[in-house]
């Protein structure tokens, strides 16, 4: 019996001594990390200068009280506008699972010590200041859940080593320096929900596999240059609600009958590629959309009625393609989209619109925020019942054929900041009621055939 309380003695003094230890090496880690801390202008990191707190009580600091009590698991010091640069003593933090450093002035490299930590779940790094390259080692981290490098100025290519993390939810690392291609590997990273590669200088296609990412629900690769044929299996998520390829150098047509594969889909923006063909009236069966960008491409051919089935539809932009309309049967989605009853903005800029402008311009949505139409063909008038769109902060028509006088009822769009007609038809006296759009910063009526004297009114404008 007396051995047998000796050795539970031994084993207990050896567990406090390994347990001493790990709080000893977890303290010194911290503490290594606030010597590399040149600026802390709010004092956040005030408490782990008192040598009588432990430091489990330090400010961001949190640590575990099950199995292995007082290791630290957590580091959240974001948005304290901290100065320095990333110790790679916090790969000596083995139990850590959550770094959030975001929203700081952090310089210099992600220190490959970070590979080590094994049981880290997020990484958030966002908005600092960090370069050189990712860590290829940083795919050790096989918990990894959540990995945030956004917006600093990280350089390289996308380890193809990232495939590995399949437990991945998160990927961000946009707006960076980026180069390469995406790794044909990520799509192996089936667990992801949210991918961002977007503001960077990517090139080459996007992985023809990419639907593989079953779970996917937003897609944002914008800002790049990335190049090939637009695939089908850009439109093939049954989980997406966000997705966003514009501003790359995509090519080919919108492929045709994929709007069932889209039951969640909110947002679709392909602007500003090389897209050509006919808008596809398939849009329509995607119901949800709320959003819809297709401007600043090559798509012809009339603008498809099919698109004012979308009853939560608040954003269409198609401007700057060689989109027609001539006839009334031409225009007929414009009548069809007064059925939209959330429509916000409406950009129809840049075409190859002709013929008289409907009058049911003035039956879209009372919601109606930004109407441009300028730099086409468009003749007609006006219609007075213009006027009925209170919330309407800019109104573009200039360099249209447009005749007429400029209707007394737009004085009652108050919350008018843009205002422009110049380079149309308009005749007869520009009328007082302008005077009262006193949000306006900008007004152009130049380039027309307008009568008689400026309105007084008009000096209590704010232009």
């Amino acid at each position: 019996m007396t051995r047998i309380l000796i050795f539970l003695l031994l084993c207990c003094k050896a567990a406090l001594a390994a347990m001493e230890s790990s709080n000893t090496s977890d303290q010194a880690a911290l503490v290594s990390f606030r010597s590399v801390i040149s600026d802390d202008p709010l004092g956040a990191l005030a408490s782990w200068r008192n040598q009588s707190l432990h430091h489990c009580q330090w400010a961001g600091v949190s640590c575990s009280n099950r199995q292995h009590p007082q290791r630290v698991t957590s580091l959240i010091l974001d948005s304290l506008m901290l100065t320095g640069t990333l110790s790679p003593s916090l790969a000596n933090l083995t139990f850590l699972q959550t770094i959030i450093l975001s929203n700081n002035y952090i310089s210099g490299i992600v220190p490959p010590e970070f590979g080590g930590l094994l049981r880290l779940q997020t990484l958030i790094l966002s908005n600092n200041s960090l370069s050189g390259e990712i860590p290829p080692n940083i795919t050790s981290c096989v918990s990894l859940q959540n990995l945030s490098l956004d917006t600093n100025m990280l350089i390289g290519e996308i380890p193809a080593e990232l495939g590995k993390l399949v437990n991945l939810v998160r990927l961000r690392l946009y707006a960076n320096k980026l180069t390469g291609v995406i790794p044909a590997s990520i799509v192996n990273i089936t667990s992801l929900v949210s991918l961002d590669l977007s503001e960077n200088s990517l090139q080459g296609e996007i992985p023809d596999t990419i639907d593989k990412l079953a779970n996917l629900g937003f897609l944002q690769l914008s800002i790049n240059s990335l190049s090939g044929k637009l695939s089908s299996t850009l439109f093939n998520f049954s989980f997406a609600y966000y997705i966003d390829v514009g501003m790359n150098q995509l090519y080919g047509e919108v492929p045709w009958n994929m709007g069932t594969n889209l039951p969640r889909m909110r947002r679709l923006y392909l602007y500003s590629n090389q897209l050509e063909g006919s808008i596809p009236k398939w849009l329509s069966n995607v119901s949800r959309l709320e959003r819809l960008g297709l401007e600043e491409n090559q798509f012809k051919g009339v603008v498809p009625a099919e698109l004012g089935m979308l009853p939560n539809l608040s954003w269409l932009a198609l401007g700057n393609n060689q989109l027609v309309a001539q006839t009334t049967s031409d225009w007929a989605f414009l009548d069809a989209l007064t059925n939209c009853s959330n429509l916000q903005i409406l950009e129809l800029s840049d075409n190859l619109f002709k013929g008289l402008l409907p009058s049911s311009i003035a039956n879209l949505s009372t919601q109606m925020q930004w109407l441009s139409m300028e730099n086409n063909q468009i003749a007609g008038s006006i219609p007075e019942e213009m006027g009925r769109y209170i919330n309407l902060t800019v109104l573009l028509m200039h360099n249209n054929l447009v005749t007429g006088s400029i209707p007394s009822s737009i004085g009652r769009l108050q919350s008018l900041h843009r205002l422009s007609l110049s380079g149309n038809k308009f005749s007869g006296e520009i009328p007082s009621s302008l005077g009262n759009l006193t949000q306006l910063n900008e007004l152009s009526l130049g380039g027309n055939g307008f009568e008689g004297s400026i309105p007084g009114v008009w000096v209590t404008l704010r232009i």
